[in-house]
């Protein structure tokens, strides 16, 4: 018995014992891109997440990640097809969560969206930093929560050269008994890349079904470092909650725009890096072309406005 997740091809098992989540192959395009789960996107998951299990003494007390351990893939005429399975319990430096019950985990979507049976109350997001702040004023609240974002993503693609996929349905923030964000859980390793030149910089093992090579490939090594910065976490990410905190509770946008900037380089030269040579060209963004097509071996980046806004 399973139940669906907000992705349409992840299930909840439910039957199991111990639940866990299935990742099934979907032989279709969902988004514009294609779903199947061949080996070679099998062991892409596996891979990162063992990568993850090895190095989570490198990583700070708010980043954790759900596993994905275990991949099988089986062969019917010319087609491969997968599945992943993924743990339901987050782990960390500290190891998997041993007891009974699991702290909650909200997806950020869940922050900014409209409840469409009471579309006039307030979002998710203004009642957690009114439970977050306490008497701290919203602004600081809210700093507080993008830390624990920004934190986390550079201790894994500054300092372990693992970039996630970051995006408003795979980021989760767990919360304590009282209702105060304390870390942020990643889900979904799929999509991750491995960033080989700082995986060498950091003696790292660099044997990755999906990576990031500036001697490989420059071009599109840091057209990747800044899809998954300016455009993964800064338009699907920090965009819509800044957005939210500024309409519902008064935060200054352009203020916290530029303290994420600064926080960013700060973030950055604590892992030895310098942003202006980590993305190259400074002053471009990269994305992917939006349309329906079909990706296979690869999807090209080409650079587009507007100018970097979080770096």
């Amino acid at each position: 018995m399973v139940a669906p997740t907000a992705s349409a091809r992840t299930v909840a098992v439910l039957d199991s014992g111990s639940p866990y989540y299935a990742k099934l192959h979907y032989p279709g395009l969902l988004g514009r891109v294609p779903r199947e789960m061949d080996a070679k996107r099998v062991r892409a998951s596996v891979r990162m997440s063992a990568a993850l299990d090895q190095e989570t003494a490198l990583l700070p007390d708010v980043c954790a990640y759900l596993p994905e351990s275990i991949g099988i893939v089986t062969r019917l005429g010319h087609t491969e097809q997968g599945v992943v399975y993924r743990e339901f319990v987050p782990r960390s430096r500290f190891g998997g969560d041993t007891g009974k019950s699991i702290p909650p985990q909200v997806p950020l979507f869940s922050l900014f969206s409209t409840d469409i049976r009471s579309p006039d109350d307030p979002p998710l997001l203004v009642d957690l930093l009114r439970t977050a702040g306490g008497g701290t004023r919203a602004d600081e609240a809210f700093t507080s929560l993008l830390d624990l974002l920004l934190e986390s993503y550079a201790a894994l693609a500054f300092g372990v050269g693992l970039v996630p996929e970051d995006h408003a349905q795979n980021v989760l923030l767990e919360l304590d008994p009282s209702g105060i964000p304390r870390r942020v859980v990643r889900r979904d390793l799929l999509d991750w890349y491995a960033d080989l030149e700082i995986r060498r910089l950091r003696t790292l093992p660099t044997d990755f079904a999906r990576f990031l090579d500036t001697e490989h490939d420059a071009a599109r090594a840091y057209g990747g470092r800044s899809y998954a910065f300016d455009f993964r976490l800064g338009e699907y990410v920090l965009d819509p909650l800044i957005a939210c905190a500024a309409q519902h509770m008064g935060v200054d946008a352009e203020r916290t725009r530029a303290w994420v900037k600064g926080r960013v380089h700060a973030l950055a030269a604590a892992h030895d890096l310098d942003l202006h040579d980590y993305f190259r060209p400074f002053d471009h963004t990269s994305r992917y072309e939006r349309g329906l097509r079909i990706w296979r071996d690869g999807r090209p980046l080409f650079q587009a406005g507007p100018a970097p806004v979080y770096r």
